[in-house]
């Protein structure tokens, strides 16, 4: 009785070196896990960077919102320790009793004379409440992300201030002011550049340096005298506009349509960007549609 039987190959074993070599190949190929990185750290790349002056811009109404808060907040407390029409009321008071002494006359002079000494009251209340740093405290307390929102906007700053370095922007500068004639001025382009880069990073320095001992004044008036700088450096956003990915733009120009039939598809609106590097023309629709204003 034949049984048929099946061949069996057997394969030798690998080697250690051949192990090694296979272990080197999968860490090279990576695995999973690996990939997956790689595919992050890729996208990461690929993902535009945002625009400085956009950033800024979307910092601006928080920045305005602080400092009009802080304006009323002490126009509030100059309020209540403002004396002078207690102090004319009473005056006038007692001018007319002077002149006659009615009973009617007796009657205004001592509640003017009694309104003003409560008013004298409050005025004292607040001016101590003034040298506590209650203003200032209470500012801190509406606004508990200040600190964030204005390192915000001084890191846009910086970054657009650093952006004016690059070669390409500073020779387009030095050759606007040798066609003005301005020759003197083309050599220190990069050294006043420069000085703005260093302006703002001591602003941004001066907000994070930590106070040894803590003062809700000194932190609050801190904040705010670097909120005042950032608004009055805020007039390149005035009649800018922002659009879908992030980044300011000018309106250079808008056409007039000139075939009303043709309204929807003729390109009127001419925008380029802050930063010198993208243009965008489209249709008013289109542009209603991708833009908002700074």
């Amino acid at each position: 009785m034949n049984i048929g039987l099946r061949s069996v190959k057997f394969e030798p074993l690998p080697s250690e070196d051949q192990q090694n070599e296979g272990a080197a190949a999968a860490k090279s190929t990576g695995s999973g896990a690996g990939l997956l990185q790689k595919a992050r750290s890729a996208l990461k790349r690929a993902k535009p960077k945002a625009d400085p002056a956009a950033l800024f811009a979307d910092a601006l109404p928080d920045l305005k919102a602080m400092s009009a808060r802080w304006e009323a907040i002490n126009a509030e407390s100059e309020r209540k320790r403002d004396l002078s029409a207690y102090i004319a009321r009473a005056e006038e008071a007692q001018k007319r009793f002077d002149a006659d002494s009615t009973p009617e006359n007796h009657e205004r002079l001592y509640l003017a004379s009694a309104v003003l000494q409560a008013a004298e009251r409050q005025g004292q209340f607040e001016q101590r409440a003034v040298y506590r740093g209650d203003l200032q405290q209470r500012w801190l307390k509406e606004f508990p992300k200040a600190r964030d929102t204005v390192r915000r906007a001084l890191q846009a700053r910086l970054a657009m201030a650093e952006s004016d370095l690059e070669p390409d922007r500073i020779k387009a500068r030095q050759r606007e002011l040798a066609e003005q004639g301005d020759f003197d001025a083309v050599g220190a382009v990069r050294k006043e550049r420069q000085c703005v880069v260093e302006f703002w990073k001591s602003q941004l320095q001066r907000i994070e340096e930590p106070i040894p001992v803590y003062d809700a004044v000194l932190d609050a008036d801190r904040l705010l005298d670097v909120i005042r700088v950032l608004l009055e450096g805020a007039e390149f956003t005035k009649g800018k506009f922002i659009d879908s990915a992030g980044e300011l733009f000018t309106l250079d120009k808008v056409l007039p349509v000139e075939d009303p039939d043709s309204k929807t598809t003729e390109s009127t609106h001419y925008l380029s960007s802050v930063s010198g590097k993208k243009s965008w023309i489209g249709t008013e629709q289109e542009f209603q549609k991708v833009f908002r204003p700074a």
